[in-house]
């Protein structure tokens, strides 16, 4: 049995994170000059700016994302997952999964497939591929990357194993679970 070639869907946050709970979400915004589009499922970093809150209340500045396809893997930062998708050269508002104990579900490998095993690649560290969508596409063409798995703790995720859901077999193209590993709220963890 194996898994179908499915186009890579970003990071979809599960139900709950490693504590238990659903896990926080909160609001960020991407500045009007940022030209670059942000979509649904995709993984973001923080950037040094912040935007006017559209409550209407005095309200503290947000931070400012931009779509983690600008940044370099294993070097930048990742904040969380974006839930909502939007258009570039807008000020937007995005509901993002920045809790660093969430946990993803994210396919493995897309490019050129390597065999998912629980055995070869649980528990260890992997980068993202941060592949930008295709305009028009209304979610992430990101997925975890599946070369240069290691224990070292300076790669951008922790693969936990496989999403248990069917189907979802040990090949190609493994549905897996996995935490931010840079998590710009929390420290790095070595892999096992």
């Amino acid at each position: 049995m194996s898994n179908v070639n499915q186009t890579a869907f970003g990071f979809r946050p599960l139900a709950a994170g490693l504590t238990g709970s659903p896990g926080r979400v909160k609001q960020y915004a991407q500045p009007a000059s940022d030209s670059h589009t942000i979509f649904q499922n995709d993984l973001v970093t923080l950037v040094a700016s912040s935007s006017v809150s559209d409550t209407g209340f005095p309200a503290p500045a947000m931070r400012n994302i931009e779509s983690y396809s600008q940044g370099t893997p294993g070097t930048t930062p990742i904040l969380g997952a974006v839930l909502n998708g939007g258009k570039p050269s807008l000020l937007q508002y995005f509901m993002v999964m920045d809790d660093p104990m969430a946990l993803f579900a994210a396919m493995f490998g897309n490019d050129v497939p390597t065999t998912f095993t629980v055995a070869t690649h649980g528990g260890r560290n992997a980068n993202v591929a941060n592949t930008a969508a295709a305009a028009g596409a209304l979610h992430s063409a990101m997925y975890v990357e599946d070369t240069g798995n290691a224990t070292t703790n300076t790669l951008d995720l922790k693969i936990n194993g496989m999403l248990p859901q069917a189907p979802n077999v040990e090949a190609a193209y493994a549905i897996v679970e996995v935490k931010i590993n840079r998590h710009q709220l929390e420290n790095q963890v070595a892999g096992v």
